[in-house]
């Protein structure tokens, strides 16, 4: 079983614990202080030194659950033309944000990103990081919906347009550090590079290797889900993304790609030259979300770059 024990929240300590692990066994890190959060390896060892956005969910404070619009929050509700998430759904306990959708739904660090020549309120992120959610999902009911929980990013302009149903010609990214899409399916993992065009006329390419081969997890405990993006400029021209489940690199569902080349290992339904370089030019927001019937719970969401 992989689970990731309680990031401790003790004033003093500084610094990560390395780890070097087997698959199966557990992984703790330094206690680190209040509000602040102790340094990852993949951000460490890629350079990523600078704490953007942490999110202990100590109160709902941070979440815009009025659907106000108004800057300073990590969270915003809205979801476009449908109705934004209740207040009832979330609630927090214990520096734990749980999360029962009335419908699908997730929470987004900005709110409104309608078209390029609109301000954006709240947080997007470009030029690569290290993301990490510790997270776990109550039993589902399989009765209800098929799809979610998940932690991604998405591009601003690619969300827009799905959400608001107003698509342009425009080309975008999807950064998926965690799906799981289908109820008893394996987690799904990757990159997207979206084509929107006006009309609906859409192209989703996507790396052949998203599926991942994660057994023996207990999702109803709390596992660390973490997403390295190393983009193509620190990387001798090629970009990377990998996979981290509690501290442990998932090295089968490495990406790489570059301005010219296809991405490697492969992308469907096709793999042009540049497949996935669309990633390290535009601003990207980060979600968590859930669909109905399947309650989540949230510890902390850190993001390095």
């Amino acid at each position: 079983m992989l689970e990731f024990p309680r990031r401790a929240l003790l004033a003093g300590a500084a610094a990560s614990i390395a780890c070097a692990c087997t698959p199966g066994t557990s992984r703790r890190e330094a206690a680190v202080p209040r509000n602040t959060a102790a340094q990852p390896r993949p951000a460490a060892e890629n350079g990523f030194d600078r704490l953007t956005f942490w999110d202990d969910f100590d109160s709902l404070d941070t979440i815009d659950i009025d659907n106000t619009g108004d800057p300073g929050f990590n969270w915003y509700v809205y979801r476009g033309k449908r109705p934004p998430i209740p207040k009832t759904d979330l609630r927090i306990s214990d520096s734990v944000l749980t999360f029962t959708p009335t419908y699908d739904g997730y929470l987004v660090t900005a709110y409104k990103p309608l078209t390029p020549a609109l301000p954006t309120v709240g947080r997007t992120f470009a030029g690569g990081g290290y993301f990490e959610a510790r997270m776990s999902f109550a039993p589902k009911d399989p009765g209800l919906g098929k799809r979610w929980p998940a932690f991604w990013l998405f591009d601003i302009l690619v969300s827009a347009a799905i959400r608001d149903g107003t698509p342009e010609n425009f080309r975008g990214a999807e950064f998926d550090i965690m799906d799981l899409y289908i109820y008893g399916g394996p987690p799904l993992w990757g990159v997207h590079d979206w084509t929107v065009n006006t009309g609906g006329a859409n192209l989703d390419i996507q790396n052949d290797n998203y599926k991942t081969s994660l057994t023996g997890i207990d999702y109803t405990k709390m596992n660390v889900w973490g997403g390295l993006w190393v983009p193509m400029a620190r990387n001798k021209g090629r970009g990377l993304v990998r996979l981290f489940v509690n501290g442990e690199h998932i090295a089968e569902n490495d990406v790489t790609y570059g301005a010219t080349g296809p991405a490697n290992p492969g992308a469907s339904p096709q793999n042009p030259n540049g497949a996935f370089s669309i990633l390290d030019r535009n601003q990207m927001v980060m979600l968590i979300g859930s669909g109905i019937g399947w309650p989540i719970n949230v510890d902390y969401i850190m993001v390095w770059q």
